[in-house]
C-alpha cells in the first residue's frame, strides 16, 4: 500500500511540474483549468472531451489543461460527485430529493454504464453514459445538470484563480532567480 500511495504522490509531483512548466500565457492557461472544472462537472462522462476542446479553442484557451481537468469526474469520483451533484440540485429546484434514494438511483446508473448492449458497443463509454442518463428520468437528470452547472461554476472560478495564484508565483521565482543568477554573474565577471 505504501509503495502505491509513494507512486501516486511521484505522479502527482510530475503532473504539477509539468502544469508549472507549460507554455503559453498565465490567463491562457488558467481558462483552461476553469474550462476542464467546469465541463468536467457539468457534462456526464464520456463526451466532456469533445466538449471541452471547442469551448477551450473558443475561449481562447489552453486545449491540454481544459482536457486534463475535466477527469475530475471518472469512474473513481463520479460515484461521489454524481449523487452530491444531484442531491444540490434537487435543493436549489426546492424539490429535495433524498439523498439515500439518490445513492440507490445512481448505484443502479452505475451498473447500466458496465452492462451495455452488445450492438451499441461501437458507442463505447460516451453511448453507455447517456443512454444511462436518459433512462433515469426528468425527475433526476434535471436536477443532476442543475447541480453540475452549479458545481461546474463554483469549481470553475475557484480553480481559474488558484491556477492563476500558482503560475503567476512559480513565474515570478523563476524570473527572481535567472535575475539574482544573472546579476551574481555580473558581479562575478567584473571581480576577474
Amino acid at each position: 500500500m505504501k509503495a502505491l500511495l509513494n507512486r501516486i504522490g511521484r505522479i502527482f509531483k510530475f503532473l504539477y511540474l509539468r502544469f508549472l512548466r507549460m507554455s503559453g500565457t498565465i490567463e491562457s492557461i488558467s481558462r483552461g483549468v476553469a474550462i476542464g472544472f467546469f465541463i468536467g462537472l457539468l457534462v456526464p462522462m464520456g463526451g466532456q472531451i469533445l466538449v471541452a476542446i471547442p469551448v477551450a479553442h473558443l475561449l481562447k484557451a489552453q486545449k491540454m489543461p481544459a482536457i486534463v481537468f475535466t477527469w475530475i469526474t471518472n469512474p473513481y469520483t463520479v460515484i461521489f460527485i454524481y449523487p452530491i451533484q444531484c442531491y444540490i440540485g434537487s435543493l436549489v429546484l426546492m424539490d429535495p430529493l433524498n439523498f439515500e434514494n439518490i445513492k440507490t438511483i445512481f448505484s443502479d446508473f452505475f451498473n447500466k454504464c458496465t452492462n451495455f448492449p452488445e450492438e451499441l458497443s461501437w458507442l463505447g463509454n460516451l453511448g453507455q453514459t447517456y443512454d444511462a442518463l436518459m433512462q433515469l428520468g426528468n425527475h433526476i437528470l434535471i436536477p443532476f445538470l442543475l447541480g453540475g452547472l452549479i458545481l461546474g461554476t463554483l469549481f470553475g472560478i475557484l480553480s481559474y484563480f488558484t491556477a492563476y495564484g500558482i503560475l503567476e508565483t512559480h513565474r515570478r521565482k523563476r524570473s527572481n532567480l535567472l535575475r539574482q543568477r544573472l546579476i551574481n554573474t555580473a558581479h562575478w565577471k567584473k571581480s576577474k
